[in-house]
């Protein structure tokens, strides 16, 4: 896998952790082990749970299985001892501070953008359009919408022609 840039890896101290939620998420840990040594109860296999505290919600989201690139558990792999692993190196940064700071972002005029709705809209209509996902790479290839074209946005300069 190819790591983030490092502006865009969070710090620790910025993301935060309300006090309950590891005791919230570490009491469905346990119940999961408990659940896998029993051998009874639907278990979270290849499903990741999450939790937002704020709306005391929960959603499972169903993970893909494994890629044939991945560094760690693919026939190719490059990292041999996972527990060896550096990843503030991997990501050209650390949890104490950020190795950039962090790019200020220009948003799009409010002329200039579309909703969801809308697009959806357009998409169902058949009229010609173009959707250029200007994200990462790596998080295109994570999860893009059908029929996109991906220029990441420090590319789009470069690539004027292939956009138009």
């Amino acid at each position: 896998p190819i790591p983030p840039p490092p502006h865009l890896v969070g710090r620790c101290a910025d993301g935060g952790v309300l006090g309950v939620v590891p005791g919230i998420i570490g009491s469905l840990q346990a119940l999961e082990a408990i659940k896998i040594a029993a051998g009874c109860g639907r278990v979270l296999s290849r499903q990741l749970l999450l939790f937002d505290a704020f709306d005391t919600s929960f959603r499972v989201v169903k993970l893909r299985g494994k890629s044939p690139e991945c560094a760690v558990c693919s026939a190719s792999r490059t990292i041999t001892n996972p527990g060896q692993f550096d990843y503030p190196a991997f990501v050209g940064g650390t949890c104490v501070g950020r190795a950039q700071p962090v790019p200020k972002i220009d948003l799009l005029p409010k002329e200039h953008r579309i909703s969801c709705q809308d697009f959806k809209g357009i998409q169902s209509s058949g009229s010609h359009h173009l959707l250029l996902d200007v994200r990462p790479s790596v998080h295109y290839k994570i999860c893009s919408l059908p029929s996109s074209i991906n220029i990441p946005y420090s590319e789009c300069a470069a690539q004027i022609q292939k956009i138009k």
